[in-house]
């Protein structure tokens, strides 16, 4: 059972005004936390919970509730990711660059994020004009002269980053930000949610939503030790058709996506596996 514990925090838009340094792109202080809400999952949280010196000698911060990147760093306008399978930086974030340039292609994704599209509005958590940015994943087809970029064509989501605020939504814009903690103050509505203890005792492999889908699902999965973790697609004769995770993950609750672009409609099964724990989800895909 989860029991949620509301704290309502009203703010004028002169106090907004005040506090919010709307020329950090991207706020990094230890304590920061940021609420989001998804019609379909509820609330869940991003947190900056401490700093960590990681192999290559440099410190990051560290984020609970990111289930892709949770170690990075900022420096000259870029945040950078820690890459634990090759033990270097890599390139997550940028506020310099022009709309559709390509980040990165790290062993940590299937393609590459780039820089989908820039633009600013007042559609945020503090209802002021803020320039935003919005992330997406690539694929990079080299065989074809020149280069074939498409966007949104794999496992990550596109996200957006609102200045002075950082991601303002997941999966845009299902996943939408509703409250914030950021440098010491309070803002917007925040739901605290208290896990009982037992929670993270399982193993666990949720329903994917939606299901059905096209093209995109979620899916959420608990575990209760660290360890090597595999999460395999499989379609309805038994073939591999494809890898959405491979690789370590400590103890706690994790999401990753499911993007079907390339596969006919049909039934899939998604199965996670972690040490001897092993457990399958039928998946319909509907186009």
């Amino acid at each position: 059972m989860k029991s949620i514990l509301l704290l309502i925090c009203l703010i004028s838009t002169a106090h907004i005004n005040a506090q919010i340094d709307t020329t950090d792109w991207y706020p990094m202080q230890v304590g920061n936390k940021w609420e989001y809400y998804d019609p379909g999952y509820g609330y869940s949280t991003v947190e900056i919970i401490k700093d960590t010196l990681m192999p290559n000698g440099k410190v990051y911060k560290d984020f609970s509730g990111i289930y892709f990147s949770n170690f990075q760093r900022e420096s000259s306008g870029i945040i950078f990711l820690y890459d634990r399978r090759v033990d270097k930086d890599v390139v997550l974030y940028d506020f310099i660059s022009p709309e559709k340039t390509i980040l990165t292609n790290s062993s940590v994704f299937t393609g590459a994020l780039g820089i989908y599209e820039i633009g600013k509005d007042t559609d945020n958590l503090f209802g002021l004009l803020l320039e935003w940015r919005d992330i997406m994943e690539t694929y990079i087809d080299t065989t074809k002269i020149p280069y074939d970029t498409t966007w949104g064509a794999v496992d990550v989501p596109y996200l957006r980053i609102t200045k002075g605020i950082r991601v303002s939504s997941y999966n845009q814009p299902f996943q939408s930000l509703t409250g914030a903690i950021i440098n010491g103050v309070a803002y917007g509505t925040l739901v605290g949610i208290e896990e009982e203890p037992d929670l993270l005792s399982e193993y666990k492999l949720y329903q994917n939503y939606p299901n059905p889908f096209n093209p995109s699902t979620k899916i959420e999965y608990t575990l209760a030790k660290a360890g090597n973790v595999s999460i395999k697609v499989y379609d309805s004769l038994g073939r591999e058709v494809k890898t959405l995770f491979e690789g370590w993950k400590n103890k706690g609750s994790y999401q990753t996506m499911f993007t079907a672009n390339n596969l006919p409609s049909g039934t899939y099964f998604i199965q996670l596996a972690c040490g001897t724990y092993h457990e399958t989800i039928k998946a319909l895909l509907l186009k």
